[in-house]
């Protein structure tokens, strides 16, 4: 799972055809305000990984990441 589109990208290239990875703001979304849906909290809860930019860019990540994984 990633956050952005390009991080998605980047990802895609190093995966290469073990898979895809899965993107959380659709094409389009402004990523400084997005607002996290139910189904996107239950993608991330069965994620097994998260690439994240971080909170400067998408600060609306943060308390979920956060309450996935309090210990990080």
């Amino acid at each position: 799972m990633t956050d952005i589109a390009p991080i998605h990208s980047l990802v895609a290239q190093v995966m290469g055809d073990l898979g895809s990875p899965d993107l959380l703001l659709p094409p389009g979304a402004d990523p400084h305000d997005f607002a996290l849906r139910p189904s996107d909290a239950d993608k991330l809860a069965n994620s097994d990984l998260i690439i994240w930019v971080g909170p400067e860019l998408t600060p609306w990540l943060e308390d979920p990441l956060n309450a996935l994984c309090p210990d990080r």
